[in-house]
């Protein structure tokens, strides 16, 4: 991306009681996202109701909290992933705790761990964490009864099309997010 290109990146923000969606990017890509959402956003214009007029302010510094922010490698997402907790059956959430209620799936403790780190990682990202330490996510997975002690550096490094690695904290990818999701929705049948 040029510097060009990060002058001319404009924002637009929508937000729904406490929680924001911000596209940006340049004109022609949010003016042509705007009008994908449009409709969405209509059957639900309604039932919304607006606390004051800053909840209609357009992408400012007060105006700068929890986002999911979309870019053009992203998918578009179900509108009611935004509630509080979608997959209740599957995970109980209390503030900072996160607890898996189902068996994780995984024919190995590696797989059941990076299936538990997927989930962990989504939870955080709604709460607007997006990199979590190491010491962090092993304690999830200990937690859980599903970690490699000994290889977990590794494994995580070794996950590259999930996880951004970076001074020994995880970001999902955007395919990590859409893996989250999958197993999520698999797990809350």
């Amino acid at each position: 991306m040029s510097d060009k290109d990060i002058k001319t990146q404009i924002p637009a923000r929508l937000r729904v009681s406490d929680k924001e969606i911000e596209i940006s990017g340049s004109e022609e890509f949010v003016s042509q996202q705007i009008s994908k959402l449009e409709s969405l956003f209509t059957r639900f214009a309604n039932s919304l109701s607006y606390q004051d007029q800053k909840s209609l302010a357009p992408l400012n510094g007060e105006n700068s909290k929890k986002t999911t922010q979309i870019d053009n490698n992203a998918e578009f997402v179900d509108f009611e992933i935004l509630k509080t907790n979608k997959y209740e059956n599957a995970v109980a959430v209390d503030g900072d705790n996160i607890q898996v209620l189902t068996k994780i799936p995984g024919d190995s403790t590696k797989q059941r761990m990076i299936n538990l780190i997927l989930i962990y990682l989504y939870f955080k990202s709604t709460e607007g964490r997006t990199s979590i330490p190491f010491s962090e996510l092993r304690l999830f997975c200990e937690k859980h009864a599903e970690l490699d002690k000994s290889n977990f550096s590794k494994i995580m490094v070794n996950q590259k099309r999930l996880f951004l690695i970076s001074d020994s904290k995880a970001t999902l990818t955007v395919p990590g997010k859409t893996e989250a999701i999958k197993l999520l929705t698999s797990l809350d049948n």
